[in-house]
């Protein structure tokens, strides 16, 4: 029990820095208390279960949601918390 506890929360607790380029992922939380921030992740498609996959990890992180790009920063990157899907 206490196994599955652990990897459940290794699972929920990665960032969209830790993925890999070409990785399919689905947005599992945006971790911020700042309204701005997530208005303007909104206004491009990002939030909590929606699908993306990252293109491009340097200089900054690129993603794909739908058919569109969007360059991410690595402060921004860390506050999207994931779900690698297979």
């Amino acid at each position: 029990m206490e196994k599955e506890v652990v990897r459940d929360i290794e699972k929920y607790n990665k960032t969209l820095n830790d993925a890999n380029t070409g990785d399919v992922i689905k947005v599992y939380k945006i971790d911020t208390k700042e309204k701005s921030k997530l208005r303007k992740l909104m206004v491009f498609g990002i939030f909590e279960g929606v699908e993306i996959k990252l293109t491009q990890k340097f200089p900054v992180n690129i993603i794909q949601v739908g058919f569109t790009q969007v360059a991410l920063d690595k402060e921004v990157s860390s506050i999207i918390k994931i779900e690698k899907q297979k």
